[in-house]
């Protein structure tokens, strides 16, 4: 990696048939099947086991993205088949286009919860992750990932984080909620342990794997987009307050922390509330502790920075253009924005787009 390479932190594929290819004849019949209506043709889903599974954004028109960027104010298109990974090459020179050196890849499926179903999981994490092995062998060292573990087996998910670990991936993504557990629970130790010792991080990315509460939240006034923030974000923001007030990060303290994709607004408050409720038990919460505990937070370009870097210090800040989704994290201009903003010395740009995210992901 060159001394100054410029970092996506937050970047990620959409799923495709070929996703699914690496799935073994005998297991066939877990494969997702991608559906659509002619009714509503910019909208398709992924089904399995006769239920639709997952995250899938719209597939909408170019001129129907530009329309969707001038309304936001946030730059979004990108042709299809590079947000498909299918064309890797076109995938390296839009980032030349963009000065961005290096994307860490995160998956759009597994955002919200898939099966109950052990076998399934496993032979569908498996099949996701070869998927995304074969895309870092053609990156040219400049596509790494984070990969799905299959959370209802914890020995399957140990395994695939040892065999992945060799094929670009830098980190291991937990959804916000897992099923019934916090990211709290000793259930998740081992993953923990392992991670630490393979130098990998644990990423907690806009997401939510309990199916209950993403569909009690789905049911407000307003529909999936404007609640994916209750949905999605407030999640990670729920799951870093949960670390903080717990053990884990004394337990592992050597593990790295990401939390992405829920802007870093929030910091200061969680901050605020995790240091009233420890003064009750006389116990002081260090002005570092985001250092401290290897902890970073994905910025938007519009952040309040200066606000939120008295909370995180310099070092625990990253951000990335959550290339390939058309929402509100959204915009492909992110990285020369941060550049670009007056208010942030050189170092502290140097620290977002490089020094932090390549400690994060331990990228070398």
């Amino acid at each position: 990696m060159k001394k100054d390479a410029i970092i996506d932190a937050d970047a990620h594929v959409l799923e495709t048939e070929t996703t699914w290819s690496y799935i073994d004849k005998s297991n066939l019949k877990y494969r997702p099947i991608l559906y659509s209506s002619t009714q509503k043709p910019d909208r398709q889903y992924w089904v399995l086991e006769d239920k639709i599974v997952g995250v899938r954004f719209p597939t909408l028109t170019e001129q129907e993205i530009k329309k969707f960027s001038e309304v936001t104010a946030r730059k979004m298109v990108t042709d299809t088949v590079v947000k498909e990974m299918n064309d890797i090459a076109l995938r390296l020179k839009h980032l030349d286009e963009l000065k961005i050196d290096i994307q860490v890849l995160h998956n759009t499926i597994w955002l919200e919860g898939i099966t109950e179903n052990v076998t399934a999981e496993i032979v569908l994490s498996e099949s996701w992750n070869r998927w995304m092995a074969d895309i870092w062998k053609q990156g040219n060292n400049r596509l790494f990932w984070s990969c799905v573990v299959p959370t209802l087996n914890i020995p399957e998910a140990l395994q695939q984080m040892q065999e992945f670990k060799k094929y670009g991936a830098v980190a291991v993504f937990l959804r916000s909620f897992e099923r019934n557990f916090a990211l709290t629970d000793d259930y998740f130790y081992p993953i923990y342990d392992l991670a630490t010792k393979l130098d990998m991080a644990v990423i907690t990315h806009a997401s939510n794997g309990n199916l209950a509460n993403s569909e009690l939240l789905k049911s407000h006034p307003g529909g999936f987009v404007r609640n994916a923030f209750s949905i999605f974000r407030v999640p990670v923001m729920i799951s870093c307050y949960d670390l903080l007030m717990s053990e884990v990060l004394q337990q592992f303290p050597h593990l790295r922390w990401g939390f992405i994709e829920a802007t870093s607004q929030w910091v200061p408050w969680v901050i605020h509330e995790v240091k009233t409720r420890l003064m009750e038990d006389n116990i002081q919460l260090s002005p570092t502790v985001f250092r401290d505990h290897h902890m970073y937070v994905s910025c938007q370009e519009d952040d309040d920075l200066q606000w939120i870097l008295n909370y995180t210090t310099d070092h625990g800040v990253v951000t990335g253009t959550d290339y390939g989704h058309l929402d509100p994290a959204s915009n492909l201009d992110a990285i020369s924005i941060i550049q670009n903003r007056p208010d942030l010395s050189p170092q502290q740009k140097h620290n977002i787009l490089h020094e932090n995210p390549k400690k994060l992901y331990g990228l070398k």
